[in-house]
C-alpha cells in the first residue's frame, strides 16, 4: 500500500474540534519502541561564538524505555549543548520509516519541545501533521534563534513560523473540496522558514527541534543587522542586486548547512 493510499484512510469529515484534538495529543509511549539519546557536545569555554560556531561531536546512547532515556538526559550534563530523545520502532523496515516521537532538551536536561508526528508508518493519524498548537509555538516571526545543525550552531531570523492548527485546518478543508485529494501534510511540514541573510535567497526550512533560543549574548553589530533582515527580505530590488553581485551564490546554497540529523 503506497503512502498516498494510506493517507486516504484519514477521516475526510473531521470537525475542527477533532482535528485540534489530534494536534494537541501527547506522544504515544505504547508500542514496540527503543529510545535513542543523541547529545550535541561543545566547548563550554566559548564566550562570544556568534554568528556561527562548531560543535565538537555527538554521542549516542540507546535505552529500552523513555523513562530511562530521560533520566540519563537529566543526569548527564557535562559539555552537552542539547539532547534529543528519539523513538525508534522495532521490527519495522527502515524503507518505511523508523522514527516516532522526538523530544528536545536543553543543556540542563530541561524539556524544551517535542514532536508527535511519526514517519510514514502506523495509522494515518500517526504520520499526519495537524499543526503546532499555540502553546508549543516557541518563536514568532522576527525572532533571532539558533539552528542546531550537523556539527555547528548558527544564528538565523525566523521568517515564517511552523504552521499552526488553524493553517493546517484550512488546508484540510481545501482538500475536502477536491475529489480524490487526500490531506497530505506529514512530519516534514513541522518546520519553520528561517533566513541567514538579508533576503529570501538565504532561506531554509528547519525542523522544530533544531531551533533554540540564543544561549550567548549577541554582539550589538550582529543584532542590529539581523533585526533588519525580514524587512530587507521583502525588497525584491535588493535581492536582484545581490544576485548580480554574487552569481554563484545559488550553487553554494545547495551545499550549505547539512542540518538534517
Amino acid at each position: 500500500m503506497g503512502i498516498r493510499e494510506k493517507k486516504r484512510d484519514l477521516n475526510p469529515n473531521m470537525t475542527f474540534e477533532e482535528f485540534e484534538a489530534l494536534a494537541n495529543r501527547q506522544p504515544n509511549l505504547k508500542g514496540n519502541w527503543i529510545y535513542r539519546v543523541t547529545q550535541a557536545m561543545f566547548d563550554n569555554s566559548l564566550k562570544h561564538p556568534y554568528p556561527k560556531f562548531k560543535l565538537d561531536y555527538t554521542k549516542e546512547f540507546y535505552f529500552k524505555t523513555f523513562k530511562s532515556a530521560e533520566k540519563f538526559v537529566k543526569r548527564n550534563k557535562d559539555n552537552v549543548y542539547c539532547s534529543w530523545i528519539i523513538q525508534i520502532a522495532c521490527n519495522v523496515s527502515s524503507d518505511y520509516g523508523c522514527n516516532g516521537a522526538e523530544w528536545l532538551y536543553d543543556q540542563n536536561g530541561e524539556l524544551l519541545d517535542y514532536t508527535i508526528t511519526q514517519d510514514i508508518f502506523g495509522k494515518p493519524e500517526d504520520f499526519t501533521f495537524f499543526g503546532r498548537p499555540k502553546s508549543r509555538q516557541r518563536f514568532k516571526v522576527g525572532d533571532i534563534v539558533e539552528v542546531i545543525g550537523n556539527g555547528h550552531v548558527q544564528l538565523v531570523v525566523l521568517n515564517h513560523p511552523i504552521p499552526d492548527v488553524k493553517r493546517c485546518w484550512e488546508i484540510y478543508k481545501r482538500c475536502q473540496k477536491r475529489e480524490g485529494m487526500p490531506y497530505f501534510l506529514d512530519s516534514t511540514d513541522d518546520c519553520a522558514v528561517v533566513i541567514d541573510g538579508p533576503n529570501y535567497f538565504y532561506h531554509d526550512h528547519v525542523g522544530a527541534l533544531q531551533l533554540m533560543k540564543p544561549r550567548f549574548p549577541i554582539p550589538e553589530d550582529i543584532l542590529s543587522d539581523m533585526l533588519t533582515w525580514n524587512e530587507r527580505c521583502k525588497n525584491e530590488e535588493e535581492d536582484e542586486w545581490l544576485k548580480t553581485q554574487d552569481p554563484h551564490k545559488e550553487e553554494r546554497q545547495k551545499e550549505k548547512w547539512g542540518i538534517r540529523r
